[in-house]
């Protein structure tokens, strides 16, 4: 299974990289949608059974046309394999009928979640979809994995973004604390990344909850995060 702790490392971030190639391909710019809604409010409201419909409404309003937004798919997708494995099957089925973007992202996400058909099917896809390059760099990382060696994910500014797509799937606070303590980290996120962020993280109630409670006496690191999260919500901008 993809492990839930980051390990940092060249080759995670060159992965992460080629994932990220194979997934991405310009759109044009998303709509609010019920599939949007599902995706963000996923983790208080589970519903597995809106799959097939809410990724083919994100489908269509183009919601996975940045790159931020398809490391927070994978992220989120992966989480959902993980959590739902009797799912999987269906889900397959009617993703196929899918455009190539959203077919891309499943089966890289499904890929992350170790299941034994992502191996494949990203292969499958690197191949008819990306550049010779990228295709031999991402089959030569494959090849070196193993069955006893966990996969890895890269840290930095990928990562963030990927943790913050398995959150929406999980709730999993053990994920939240260190998603906030990079989002501090301005050395590895540019401002407008951490803004962005902020300003996504202060949507959901539960983290805009824990930023207010938490802030006056978390550590520095997370206390600046926080408060960045509470800023965001109250509409000022980064500079404010």
């Amino acid at each position: 299974m993809f492990p839930c702790s980051p390990i940092p490392g060249r080759r995670g971030t060159v992965l992460m990289l080629a994932l990220a190639a194979v997934v991405f391909a310009h759109g044009q710019p998303d709509a609010r949608s019920c599939g949007r809604d599902w995706l963000h409010r996923y983790a208080s409201q589970p519903a597995p059974d809106y799959f097939v419909p809410a990724v083919f409404e994100l489908s269509r309003t183009d919601y996975f046309n940045m790159p931020n937004r398809v490391l927070i798919g994978l992220g989120f997708f992966s989480s959902l394999f993980r959590q739902n494995p009797d799912y999987i099957d269906s889900w397959l089925y009617y993703s196929r009928m899918l455009p190539e973007q959203e077919r891309r992202l499943i089966i890289s996400a499904l890929w992350m979640a170790g299941h034994p058909k992502g191996e494949e099917y990203l292969r499958l896809y690197a191949d008819r979809i990306v550049g010779p390059d990228t295709a031999a760099k991402l089959e030569k990382l494959l090849a070196e994995d193993t069955s006893s060696s966990p996969r890895p994910q890269v840290a930095g500014l990928a990562t963030l973004y990927v943790r913050w797509g398995e959150y929406l799937a999980s709730g999993d606070e053990e994920l939240l604390y260190p998603i906030l303590e990079a989002l501090a980290n301005d050395s590895e996120v540019s401002a407008r990344d951490r803004w962005w962020l902020a300003c996504t993280a202060a949507q959901h109630e539960r983290v805009l909850a824990l930023c207010e409670e938490e802030a006056a006496t978390a550590p520095p690191a997370l206390r600046d995060a926080m408060q960045l999260v509470v800023k965001a919500r109250s509409g000022r901008s980064l500079g404010g």
